[in-house]
């Protein structure tokens, strides 16, 4: 259980530096059934009585996009919660043949996790962006061309929504998973190159780290120095 307490100790201090967390504040967990997410809903219940938290519920969306397997995912997540006495929400997008981006189901996404936090009181939203998502993210703007404000990668928290696991990678989270015997499902999407996330993760990262094997300290290091950059140039224009 070493692993946990680690993750535990990472959270909090991540928590005291950006407030994410108030005493008595409800958090809606965006769940989709991967390792991270699942991680992420061990770690925050442990939280629960530490951070003085009111409640917390998950929310899985699903996009029907893997037929079965998306239903699968949907009952795994559901299974899940009844194991763990947290609340359960989801919603199922109507499958159609007409070819849809990663953008528009993003879209549908956050807009149902707002929707199941305005209509249950839910103040914070949740999510489990990982270090690595934040990378990656950070490198498709690089390469589609972008400014200071694209480089600082993705928030901590933007609104009501928070990211306790930015500084996290998949490994630190899988140890948690692996030290609690907690399991997860896997999104057979995520090894098709067809998407433009899974080609950079699965064709041209394994060969930028080949070359430059700490390359995403590197990225974040950018990411940190960008976001002073620009805060500094924000602060001076406005004063």
């Amino acid at each position: 259980m070493h692993s946990t307490k680690l993750a535990l100790n990472k959270i909090l201090q991540c928590n005291q530096k950006f407030q994410l967390i108030n005493e008595n504040e409800s958090l809606l967990l965006a769940v989709s059934g991967g390792s991270d997410s699942i991680a992420l809903t061990l770690l925050m219940i442990e939280l629960k009585s530490i951070l003085n938290v009111q409640k917390i519920g998950i929310a899985h969306y699903n996009h029907s996009v893997r037929g079965e397997e998306s239903d699968r995912d949907e009952n795994f997540c559901r299974e899940l919660s009844e194991k763990l006495h947290l609340t359960f929400y989801t919603d199922k997008l109507i499958f159609s043949s007409k070819k849809k981006n990663q953008l528009f189901y993003r879209e549908k996404r956050y807009k149902f996790l707002q929707d199941i936090a305005a209509k249950y009181g839910y103040h914070k939203i949740v999510t489990a962006h990982t270090q690595e998502d934040n990378v990656e993210t950070i490198l498709m703007r690089i390469f589609s061309g972008t400014g200071l404000k694209g480089l600082q990668g993705i928030p901590v928290m933007a609104g009501n929504i928070i990211r306790p696991l930015l500084d996290f990678t998949r490994k630190e989270l899988e140890a948690v998973l692996l030290a609690n015997c907690q399991n997860f499902v896997l999104d057979s999407s995520n090894f098709s190159d067809k998407y433009t996330r899974n080609a950079l993760r699965l064709k041209i990262l394994p060969l930028i780290k080949e070359f430059f094997p700490r390359f995403a300290e590197s990225v974040i290091r950018l990411s940190q120095t960008a976001g002073m950059d620009n805060s500094f140039i924000h602060d001076y224009l406005n004063n």
